[in-house]
C-alpha cells in the first residue's frame, strides 16, 4: 500500500513502513523552500498523520524514515516562526516536540535513513529514532542553537542527552564546534551505519528486516513501555516549555530599529547634479557613498524589512491569506484564476493595504511618501485612451483595470476586510505601488533551478530617490542570500556590485523588462534609450515545454531560451529585433525541422547575428538560410501588420489634435505612438533589405 500525506509518502514494504520526505518543488507562502523539509505546521501535520501509531497494529512492524533531495531535514522553519504570532510559534514548537517524543517512544522499532543533511531541529528529530544510517558521501549533522542565539526546550535537551554519547555533549549541544560527517559520527557511536548515498535506504531496510521480530507478538507489546521507562526524562520535560531566543532579533525589531540594514548610497550634492549638464530627469538619482568592490554589497537589507506575504505584521490576516491564496485554492475554484502572477499580486496588495490602515505601521514614513501613487493608464480620459488603440499596449487599460478590480472584488473573502471593505481607490493605490515600487528578487543560488524570482516591496524612504534605468547591465538587481555573520545566519536581500565601483558613481534600479510603451502605460514616462524597445506577440514554439526537466526544454535552456519572453518580438527604435528572439527562433526552427545539432552551442555569435550574412561558408548553409528566411518572414509580417494598425486606428484630425497639444499627458501619449510608428517603419525597411 502507498499513501501521500502532504509532502510525506507512506509505503508498506513487506511489513516495513517506509516514510519518505518528498522532494516537492517550490516554496511555502512564507518563503521557505519545501525541499529543505523544515518543521512547520504543514510538515509536522504530514509527519504526524503518516507516522501515527494507529497504523501500527495492522500494517507494519518497523518504521523507516528517509528523504528525497539534499536534506533529510534542515531544522525548524525559522522563516515561519518570524512570520507568525507568538501563539502560533508556541503551538508549532509544541507539536514538533511532541512528534519527537512520540517517535522516541514509538511502539515499533524505528530506523532513520539520512540521504542528506540533518541539522538543528532536524538533527534532534533524527536522534529520536532507535537506529540511524547516514550517507558517507553527502550530508552533515550539526545543532547550531548557540549560533542562532536560542536556548533549547527542556525536552530537546533531554532528548539529545539521552541519544548522543556523552563525549559529544559539549561539542554538539553547547558549542556547535563542527559539521559532523558520517565517518565522524560512526566513530563516536552516534549512528549505526555509514553507506554510500545509493545504498543508505537498502542498508536501513536490511536493518529493519532484522528488527521485524521486535515488532511482533510479546516484544511488540513490551517495546513502548520499555522505551517510556528508558526515556522518561524526555517525556517528563515535554510540558516544561519551548525554545527561547534571548540572542535572536525578531523581524519587527529588524524593521523598527533598522538592524542589519546597510545602504551604501546617498543623494547627489548640488555640484554633482549640475555636472555635465545632466538633464532634470536624472537629478533625483543616488550615488555610492563609499567605494564598493566587485562582489561586495551595495545594499544589504534584512528580508524581514521588506513587505511580502510572509513578513506581514498582522498575524490573523496572514493566516487567512495563506489559506485563501495557497491552501484552499479559492482563486482557482471560485474566480478561475490560476496565474501565479495574480496570486502574488493579491498577496502583496492585501499586505500593503493592511499596513496602510495601521496608524502605527513601522513603514509609516514610506507609506506617506507613496500615498498619491496612481496607475497612469487608469487615469486617462476617454479621448486619451483612444491613442492606445492599435499600439502594442492597446490592452493595458483593460489589463490594469482587471488587476485593480481583482484586488477590490476578492478582498471581502478575508474577514480582515469585511468590516471595512476595500475601496476602489485603495485597490488602485495598491496596484500602483506594487507596479512602481515592486522589485524582482532572485532566489538563493541553490534554489534557482526550482524557484522563480519573486517580487517584493522595498518600503525604504531612501530608495524612493533612486532612479530607474532600463538596461539591466547598468541597473543592478536584487538577490536573496543567507549570510553567515560569525556563526549566525542572516536572511538578507542584497544588491551586489558586478565590478569595482568608485564612490560617487550613480546607482540605478531596474524597472523590469518593459518597453517604452509599457513604461508609459504603467508610469507615464519613458527612457531616452531603451534597449528593449517595442514588444508584443509572443509565439510559443511547437517543441516548447513548461516542464524544466523535459528533454526539449533542456535544449532550449542551453541557449538561454528559458522563458517564452525570449520568443517575444521586440525591436529597438532602428527596427532591429532583439538578438534573444533571433537566437531562440532560429533554434526553434532547427529543432522543429530536423536540422538541430548540439554543435550549434559553439556558434552563439552566429545565432545572435542580425541581419544575417548574405552568404554562409559552412556546409550547413542551406539550413541556416532557410531558418533566416523564416525569421525574416515572421518579422516582416508582424511589422507590416502593426504599421498598418497604427495607420488605421487614428484619423487625421485626432492626430493633428495630439500633435499640437500642450497637455503633458497628451504629449507623452503622442510620443509613444510616434515612436512605435517610427520603429515599425524602420523594421520594414530593414527586413526588405535582407536577401534570403
Amino acid at each position: 500500500m502507498s499513501e501521500i500525506f502532504g509532502d510525506v509518502r507512506l509505503e508498506i514494504r513487506d511489513g516495513i513502513g517506509v516514510l519518505t520526505l518528498l522532494g516537492t518543488e517550490g516554496v511555502w507562502p512564507w518563503g521557505t523552500c519545501r525541499q529543505e523539509h523544515r518543521w512547520n505546521p504543514a510538515a509536522s501535520a504530514a509527519a504526524n498523520m503518516s507516522s501515527h501509531p494507529s497504523w501500527a497494529p495492522d500494517v507494519s512492524e518497523v518504521m523507516v524514515m528517509t528523504n528525497e533531495g539534499k536534506y533529510w531535514s534542515n531544522g525548524m522553519d525559522l522563516r515561519y516562526l518570524d512570520s507568525c504570532s507568538g501563539k502560533a510559534s508556541q503551538q508549532l514548537q509544541k507539536d514538533t516536540n511532541e512528534l519527537m517524543a512520540r517517535i522516541c517512544c514509538f511502539p515499533l522499532p524505528t530506523v532513520a535513513a539520512f540521504r542528506g543533511h540533518w541539522c538543528a531541529a532536524g538533527a534532534m528529530m533524527g536522534l529520536a529514532f532507535d537506529y540511524r544510517v547516514m550517507s558517507s558521501d553527502v550530508g552533515f549533522f550539526f545543532i547550531p542553537g548557540v549560533d542562532l542565539g536560542l536556548i533549547y526546550a527542556p525536552m530537546q535537551t533531554a532528548l539529545m542527552k539521552a541519544k548522543l554519547p556523552q563525549s559529544l555533549h559539549r561539542d554538539v549541544i553547547l558549542f556547535n564546534s563542527r559539521r559532523w560527517t558520517a565517518k565522524d559520527l560512526l566513530a563516536a557511536g552516534a549512528i549505526d551505519a555509514a553507506e554510500p548515498l545509493q545504498a543508505v535506504l537498502h542498508k536501513a531496510l536490511q536493518l529493519a528486516t532484522a528488527l521485524r521480530s521486535k515488532g511482533q507478538g510479546p516484544p511488540r507489546k513490551a517495546l513502548q513501555g520499555l522505551k517510556q521507562g528508558l526515556y522518561h526524562e524526555v517525556l517528563e520535560a515535554l510540558s516544561a516549555g519551548a525554545m527561547s531566543f534571548p540572542g535572536r532579533v525578531s523581524g519587527l525589531q529588524l524593521v523598527s530599529k533598522r538592524i542589519g540594514l546597510q545602504l551604501h548610497i546617498r543623494r547627489k550634492i548640488m555640484a554633482e547634479k549640475a555636472f555635465g549638464g545632466l538633464p532634470a530627469r536624472n537629478r533625483t538619482a543616488m550615488v555610492l557613498s563609499d567605494d564598493v568592490f566587485y562582489g561586495r554589497a551595495i545594499m544589504k537589507i534584512p528580508r524581514q524589512a521588506l513587505i511580502t506575504v510572509e513578513t506581514g505584521r498582522n498575524d490573523k490576516l496572514k493566516s487567512e491569506m495563506t489559506r485563501f491564496l495557497f491552501e484552499e485554492m479559492t482563486l482557482q475554484k471560485v474566480f478561475n484564476i490560476t496565474s501565479e502572477d495574480y496570486i502574488h499580486l493579491l498577496s502583496l496588495a492585501y499586505t500593503l493595504l493592511a499596513e496602510r490602515r495601521d496608524a502605527d505601521s513601522v513603514f509609516i514614513e514610506w507609506l506617506n511618501a507613496t500615498k498619491n501613487e496612481k496607475v497612469f493608464a487608469l487615469e486617462l480620459s476617454s479621448r486619451q485612451q483612444q491613442v492606445l488603440v492599435g499600439t502594442t499596449v492597446e490592452g493595458a487599460i483593460q489589463e490594469m483595470a482587471e488587476r485593480r478590480d481583482l484586488i477590490w472584488q476578492t478582498a471581502p473573502n478575508l474577514t480582515f476586510f469585511k468590516r471595512r471593505p476595500v475601496s476602489m481607490e485603495e485597490a488602485s493605490w495598491a496596484l500602483a505601488v506594487i507596479m512602481r515600487h515592486g522589485r524582482v528578487v532572485h532566489p538563493y543560488q541553490d534554489q534557482r533551478e526550482v524557484r522563480d524570482p519573486r517580487m517584493y516591496i522595498f518600503p525604504l524612504p531612501e530608495l524612493l530617490d533612486v532612479a530607474l534605468h532600463p538596461n539591466p547591465g547598468v541597473s543592478i538587481g536584487f538577490q536573496e542570500e543567507i549570510v553567515i555573520n560569525g556563526k549566525r545566519e542572516e536572511d538578507l536581500v542584497l544588491q551586489i556590485a558586478r565590478r569595482d565601483m568608485p564612490k560617487g558613481e550613480e546607482i540605478f534600479l531596474w524597472p523590469g523588462r518593459l518597453s517604452n510603451s509599457e513604461m508609459i502605460a504603467r508610469h507615464g514616462f519613458s527612457f531616452r534609450e531603451n534597449p528593449v524597445g517595442i514588444g508584443r506577440n509572443v509565439s510559443q514554439p511547437p517543441s516548447w515545454s513548461d516542464k524544466k526537466d523535459s528533454k526539449g526544454r533542456k535544449e532550449y535552456d542551453l541557449y538561454n531560451c528559458s522563458s517564452l519572453e525570449d520568443f517575444e518580438l521586440r525591436f529597438n527604435e532602428r527596427g532591429f529585433p532583439m538578438r534573444s528572439f533571433v537566437r531562440c527562433y532560429r533554434i526553434s526552427w532547427f529543432i522543429n525541422n530536423g536540422w538541430y545539432s548540439p554543435a550549434l552551442k559553439n556558434r552563439m555569435r552566429e545565432l545572435n547575428k542580425w541581419p544575417p550574412p548574405e552568404k554562409y561558408t559552412k556546409s550547413d548553409w542551406l539550413s541556416w538560410t532557410q531558418a533566416d528566411a523564416e525569421v525574416n518572414r515572421v518579422i516582416l509580417e508582424y511589422c507590416q501588420y502593426m504599421r498598418q494598425r497604427l495607420k488605421e486606428t487614428m484619423d487625421a484630425n485626432t492626430a493633428e489634435d495630439f500633435r499640437h497639444s500642450k497637455d503633458p499627458t497628451d504629449r507623452v501619449l503622442w510620443h509613444m505612438r510616434s515612436e512605435e510608428s517610427r520603429t515599425f517603419k524602420n523594421c520594414i525597411v530593414q527586413a526588405k533589405k535582407i536577401k534570403t
